[in-house]
């Protein structure tokens, strides 16, 4: 038994549940905790330039690992800071697990009266799963474990936990024994569902001519039953993804159909999709129920797998609660693929993909060029992040026969510039990866600062920029910015070319600026690199 503080006990707790970074600026309430992470080998600290991008570190770490990580602010400003990041972990059921300290515990509550009288459980409670306050330094290990158990099952989010200064200060006896009592929640529990309802699922599939998958909620990525592809693939049912499982599947998958929006965007895509007669729901989101609604399928035969039961649709006349793995895997058993009619119906859809995208976005315009060259050069290790207005649909449908380990990408809808961040706790949980960010300038000039952090961290990504070079819009130089955090920059422009990027290497943090006037390009390899693409149509 040692005697040790209630910094050092959450360090081990966060240890035993995985964690391997955390992202954080330095507060003085938290120096137990910088002070025990860096006694540690096993656990780094990333420190950024704003509180704001903590969160998105850690939602791309984890996205692109299934590995999980922590964001760590300080009482008060940081914790307003950290909470606008936070709303895109919420938004995209990312379990990204948020620590604050607090002021003395018995000052807390009620109204604290100092450090801006911020009562930041109420903060979090609107953009959080769960959030509490520790109260004692005993229950550390078991406030933390919940709050794992709570990110990670049912419908995954964050969470927020506040730990008061004095708990983190307060020194008392720790063991071994101790550590070991704390059980490691598991990420991807098994659920193995209900047979008699996973068969009656299977049947009514058996019957349908033209049956359809929708993929979403993250569901396929790493950390969320990753094994979904394959089976998808067994069962040979035509499969649609919505933005927050993009890129799960590709066009290698002889039954990927393609983005939902792809569909859902265009009149011709909507007409052939309200001929399916058989809906499988694997992840509801918002997208899913849109679609499900503007399609009029609510009076068709919807069978919807979930892992936590609160998330079942009213009007679902199939019910099965089970993980994806587990429900697919038996559905398999019962012999679904070879319907009738479906492999007409599976051509019907894939056949339409071409002209839906030159529709919506050709891949000879602008900075699609380059996004269409990318799809050339990448491979089974390449991760791909987009960002920016029209980007991130591009992204998804220009590159869908492309071959990569993952593609994220940004809703528009979401805060401005999270692929900045992201892209970088991507590419600091997947060193030997190739990590590509393609954005526009303004996504990037979110958080262009995170950049100077990231290289001198070491960290490889390779950045596309599409410049409209609009000074109305922003005036700045994109390229003399890039230079100016440490990123090697090369220009390109798409007025004479077809996009090629074949000759982009990273070795640090590289850029491609696409620019409208030709200019010579200068590639230097050995510092961090940035390519800004000038997308003037």
């Amino acid at each position: 038994m040692n005697l040790i503080t209630g910094g050092e006990v959450l360090v081990d707790c966060l240890r035993a549940q995985g964690v391997r970074h955390v992202f954080s600026i330095i507060g003085g309430q938290m120096g137990t905790i910088y002070d025990t992470i860096g006694r540690r080998d096993d656990i780094d600290l990333f420190i950024p330039r704003c509180e704001t991008v903590t969160p998105l570190m850690a939602a791309g770490y984890m996205a692109a690992t299934g590995v999980p990580a922590a964001s760590l602010t300080t009482v008060g400003a940081g914790v307003v800071y950290e909470a606008a990041g936070l709303m895109h972990a919420w938004l995209n059921y990312l379990p990204v697990i948020s620590l604050a300290p607090q002021v003395q515990s018995w000052k807390t509550k009620p109204h604290q009266e100092s450090l801006q009288a911020c009562n930041q459980d109420e903060i979090y409670a609107p953009l959080t799963k769960w959030n509490t306050i520790v109260y004692h330094w005993k229950r550390i290990p078991a406030m933390i474990n919940r709050g794992f158990r709570e990110a990670y099952t049912g419908v995954p989010g964050p969470v927020h936990i506040d730990i008061p200064v004095d708990i983190l200060f307060k020194r008392g006896l720790w063991g071994q024994s101790d550590l070991e009592k704390v059980p490691l929640v598991k990420r991807e529990p098994t659920i193995t569902g209900v047979a008699a309802k996973i068969e009656d699922a299977a049947a009514a599939l058996k019957k349908a001519g033209r049956p359809l998958v929708i993929v979403g909620q993250g569901i396929g990525r790493e950390g969320r039953y990753r094994g979904v592809r394959q089976l998808l693939n067994k069962l040979g049912l035509p499969v649609i993804t919505t933005r927050f499982s993009s890129g799960i599947m590709r066009g290698s998958d002889q039954v990927f159909a393609g983005a939902s929006s792809l569909f859902a965007e265009t009149d011709k895509g909507m007409t052939l999709l309200k001929h399916a007669d058989a809906i499988v729901v694997i992840g509801i989101d918002p997208e899913t129920i849109s679609l499900i609604e503007k399609c009029g399928w609510t009076s068709k035969p919807i069978v919807q797998i979930e892992t936590d039961p609160s998330a079942f649709l009213t009007y679902a006349h199939h019910l099965v609660h089970a993980d994806p793995v587990s429900a697919l895997s038996a559905m398999a058993v019962h012999g679904i693929k070879g319907v009738a009619e479906s492999k007409r119906w599976m051509d019907s859809l894939q056949n339409i993909i071409p002209e839906l995208v030159n529709e919506l976005s050709p891949a000879n315009a602008g900075i699609n060029k380059t996004i269409a060259a990318l799809g050339k050069t990448t491979g089974p290790d390449d991760i791909i992040i987009a960002d920016g207005a029209g980007i991130s649909p591009a992204a998804a449908y220009i590159l869908k026969d492309a071959e990569y380990r993952d593609l994220f990408c940004m809703d528009e809808r979401d805060m401005a510039g999270v692929g900045v961040p992201f892209a970088i706790g991507a590419a600091i949980g997947n060193p030997k990866a190739r990590i590509t960010l393609i954005c526009d300038k303004e996504s990037l000039f979110a958080h262009v600062r995170e950049l100077s952090p990231a290289a001198q961290a070491g960290v490889t990504l390779r950045i596309i920029v599409a410049d409209h070079e609009d000074a109305h819009v922003n005036c700045a130089d994109t390229a003399s910015v890039l230079e100016g955090l440490g990123c090697c920059v090369s220009r390109h422009d798409l007025s004479d070319s077809q996009g090629d990027i074949s000759e982009f290497r990273a070795k640090a943090i590289s850029a491609l600026v696409v620019r409208a006037v030709p200019e010579k390009a200068v590639v230097r390899l050995n510092q961090p690199a940035a390519v800004l693409v000038s997308s003037m149509r």
